[in-house]
């Protein structure tokens, strides 16, 4: 999977993905996000404080890109 995004793309696909993903990733269109990824980051971070222990990359930084990502791309959390 992960060979299949388009970090890891070279021309001529690369430059067609970035285009297409330009849009969603402007900067006025992550302002937007602002709200929803202050929610996602509160409640990663309850999840934790919750559960009395836990490790920040594991609880926070790794899950949070994923669900932001998701979310933009419709993909439904079932299949995340």
């Amino acid at each position: 999977f992960f060979r299949a995004t388009v970090l890891n793309r070279d021309a001529p696909s690369h430059p067609v993905l970035r285009r297409a993903m330009a849009a969603l990733l402007a900067p006025r269109a992550v302002a937007r996000l602002r709200p929803r990824i202050d929610e996602l980051v509160a409640r990663l971070l309850g999840d934790l404080a919750g559960a009395g222990t836990g490790d920040l990359v594991e609880g926070l930084a790794y899950p949070l890109p994923v669900i932001v990502s998701s979310e933009l791309l419709g993909i439904p959390a079932a299949d995340r």
